[in-house]
């Protein structure tokens, strides 16, 4: 999808991918706009395969019987392999696009997953803009035990009351959790890119007058999972579990437990990344990567190797506030692309 001004041509145009997998185009017109990016530049968004080929309403059925108890997880679902990113598509996507407007491209911004996808689908000559990314490559049992150990961390560093913390961190824990655990597990994950949210669902594990009420845990569970209030499954779950799987494969680790388990089993992955995924090339890079100290869904060690040995990509000065917010260094870069680029 183009979003053009009408004052002139598009000649030179901004792809944003403002993340996911599982982002609808409406969510993201919504973001570049709040961003300020449009209408100042053209911008190019591409949409994701369920957007345009909807899973089939057993498929979802088939989720959320998975989704809705803990014990349900390691069953079979729905193979999400149709709904997958995929590189050569969207690239092709782009480049298609551009060839119809006669435009070249300004910059590239990707947010979270979106840092994966534009850095594949444009040529080194292009300067990236990558706010809190995804990592580049990796399996899910090291993604998930990453992003497990952080915000376990910062549950136990937020919810103030040591002993009753404790316990409930090691019921959650625990390989089969009732679903009150399962659903606290799950908001938990949901709440990562919001420190408030986060905060306030860790202090509420040590119980008391803290403690979230049912509706606002059942809430942030099904966030977790792209479930709508009545537990039916949204169709991009399958966007999300198959960008995720497809990129970084899945699977329980052999001991794994705690919010490792329950992040590797509500993605079920039937089989490991695939073997064609190609590696996305730093060599040569131009660009700035923002990350953030307090970011729990891609904690630093996830985000290192975009400004690694052999990358092109340097790490920008300062931090934004979390994952996905663009803030401080990162705004400042936004506001005067593609030439703030250089000073990182």
């Amino acid at each position: 999808m183009a979003l053009s001004r009408t004052d002139h041509p598009p000649a030179r145009v901004l792809l944003v991918d403002v993340g996911g997998p599982g982002t609808s185009v409406e969510n993201a017109v919504e973001q570049v706009s709040e961003l300020g990016l449009w209408p100042r530049y053209d911008v190019l968004l591409v949409g994701e395969a369920w957007e345009v080929t909807p899973p089939p309403a057993s498929c979802l059925t088939g989720e959320s019987s998975r989704l809705a108890h803990y014990r349900a997880l390691s069953g079979p679902s729905c193979d999400p392999a149709p709904w997958a990113f995929d590189p050569a598509a969207y690239r092709e996507a782009v480049q298609a696009t551009l060839r119809a407007r006669h435009a070249t491209l300004l910059a590239a911004v990707g947010i979270s997953f979106g840092a994966v996808r534009v850095a594949e689908a444009t040529p080194a000559s292009v300067p990236l803009a990558l706010i809190t990314p995804a990592p580049p490559s990796g399996d899910f049992g090291a993604v998930a035990a990453a992003r497990a150990t952080a915000l376990t961390a910062a549950a136990a560093k937020a919810c103030g009351v040591a002993a009753a913390c404790a316990r409930t961190l090691r019921t959650l824990a625990s390989p089969t959790l009732d679903d009150r655990a399962y659903a606290t597990a799950l908001a938990l994950i949901a709440s990562a890119a919001d420190p408030t949210t986060f905060t306030r669902v860790a202090r509420s594990l040590a119980g008391g007058s803290r403690a979230l009420a049912d509706g606002d845990l059942a809430r942030l569970a099904y966030a977790a999972t792209f479930r709508y209030a009545d537990g039916a499954v949204l169709p991009n779950l399958l966007s999300y579990r198959g960008g995720t799987c497809g990129r970084y494969g899945g699977g329980v680790r052999p001991g794994a437990g705690g919010l490792e388990s329950t992040l590797a089993r509500v993605l079920s992955c039937p089989q490991a990344g695939s073997a064609d995924t190609p590696e996305v090339t730093l060599s040569g890079r131009r660009g700035c990567v923002f990350v953030s100290d307090h970011d729990l869904v891609t904690p630093r060690a996830l985000t290192a190797p975009w400004t690694g040995a052999g990358s092109g990509l340097r790490l920008a000065a300062g931090r934004v506030s979390g994952h996905a917010r663009v803030d401080g260094t990162a705004a400042t870069a936004l506001a005067g692309l593609p030439g703030s680029l250089a000073g990182c």
